[in-house]
């Protein structure tokens, strides 16, 4: 298959309902409750869920250390048996944890990987962010990628449309964004540069 069709194939498969999931824990002791995930997964894909975003800020990914994260990303893989698209998100707190895990994703078979860059600290200029999120991207081993943009929660002001495109020119494993903003400007921007979106 040709990377024009390989890339097209991608595309395709993300433009549909893609579903962010909590991560299930137990309301005794607090620890992740991996029983219940086949049930969840089977629910959300009675209610017509198309895809699962696992270890976003809803599945409260940064809060959990790197083995709690690898663990839970296989147990939602195993639990979807190949029905449903299942995209793994590997953002974290500081560069070496984000690269190791990303890594550690791409070894499995998901469908995506959606990289961020960590939160909290403001990044000194535009090339330094872009910079980790190309490095990110690269981690993946040609899995197909997609960018968290939160800008609230990195403290970010930076051109969106802009760093969507340098993406693309430099990540050919680069399929979309999961936009969470209530700027509708750069979206409605966005939709005319790139194909994919996961909007919260």
């Amino acid at each position: 298959m040709s990377h024009d069709m390989e890339k097209s194939r991608d595309l395709i498969k993300f433009c549909q309902f893609i579903a962010p999931v909590f991560t299930p824990r137990d309301q005794t002791n607090g620890e992740i409750n991996f029983d219940i995930i086949p049930s969840y997964v089977d629910y959300l894909i009675s209610c017509g869920v198309q895809g699962i975003l696992v270890g976003g800020s809803v599945g409260e990914g940064a809060l959990m250390s790197l083995e709690e994260r690898l663990l839970i990303a296989k147990a939602f893989l195993f639990a979807a048996r190949s029905r449903v698209v299942v995209v793994v998100h590997t953002g974290g707190v500081n560069y070496t944890d984000t690269m190791k895990l990303t890594e550690e994703v791409s070894k499995l078979d998901v469908d995506g990987i959606m990289i961020s860059a960590p939160i909290w600290y403001p990044y000194h200029s535009f090339n330094q962010y872009t910079d980790f999120l190309v490095d990110a991207g690269k981690c993946c081993n040609g899995k197909p990628v997609l960018y968290y943009h939160f800008p609230t929660l990195l403290h970010l002001s930076y051109d969106v449309v802009g760093l969507v495109k340098l993406l693309k020119a430099k990540l050919p494993n680069f399929v979309g964004i999961k936009y969470t903003s209530n700027q509708e400007g750069p979206y409605l921007e966005l939709v005319s540069t790139t194909q994919t979106y996961l909007k919260s």
